[in-house]
């Protein structure tokens, strides 16, 4: 889904601060191409500050699994299901290195 794929490119070059255009299409699995087409529709929505974006999932465990990856770096706002899913996650993970493993 190309929403999708916008937002975990907007997170790679947040996170990376810069990657050549085919060392993000190899990590997306598209083509040099899409990355270029990808990176002019980023930069007309404009990318100084948080953007709210519709994603679809498969389901609501799998929302969750892909969110969790990109850390601070995403907020679920709706469904509040997912939200609190993520923030059961995220309390797991933390408590799980809390207690010294």
């Amino acid at each position: 889904m190309r929403a999708d794929r916008l937002l975990s490119l907007a997170l790679l070059l947040q996170a990376r601060g810069a990657a050549t255009a085919r060392s993000l299409a190899a990590e997306l699995g598209v083509s040099v191409r899409t990355v270029y087409r990808d990176l002019a529709a980023l930069s007309a929505a404009g990318q100084d500050g948080w953007r709210v974006l519709t994603l679809s999932f498969e389901h609501e465990r799998a929302a969750v699994h892909r969110l969790v990856g990109f850390g601070d770096q995403v907020e679920v706002l709706d469904p509040s299901s997912v939200r609190a899913a993520l923030l059961a996650t995220a309390r797991e993970i933390l408590g799980r290195y809390q207690s010294g493993g």
